[in-house]
């Protein structure tokens, strides 16, 4: 009656294991949404989303494309809580300065908003 029960569960596990398996990220780089040249600024077109669990959320950007970017500073992306779900377009640069591990898990990396403006 154990080996039934104990079977029973090993084979219960290995296919909830396989029932539910995670995406994989792409790694290839973002393609550059608008960008100048001279001062490496882009314009981003997408919403403010939370990622994680508190205390240990941050902000991001998710664009129009999916592609998600991590708000440097983490107090900057904090500020910007209040406008989930609304459309902004916003002029960042790319920071390569302190990468973090939570920057890491994002296509986009790092960005540092210098303005940003809500859409209707």
């Amino acid at each position: 009656m154990k080996k039934f029960i104990f079977t029973g569960i090993l084979i219960t596990m290995l296919l909830a294991h396989n029932a539910y398996p995670f995406p994989k990220r792409e790694t290839a780089p973002p393609p550059p949404a608008i960008e100048n040249e001279r001062t490496n600024e882009r314009t981003i077109i997408g919403r403010i989303v939370m990622f994680g669990n508190e205390p240990f959320s941050y902000a991001g950007i998710v664009d129009q494309e999916g592609i998600e970017y991590f708000i440097y500073p983490r107090e900057e992306g904090d500020s910007m809580r209040m406008y989930q779900g609304h459309l902004i377009r916003f002029i960042v640069i790319s920071v390569q300065e302190n990468p973090s591990y939570e920057s890491s898990n994002f296509r986009g990396g790092q960005v540092r908003i210098l303005s940003w403006s809500l859409l209707p």
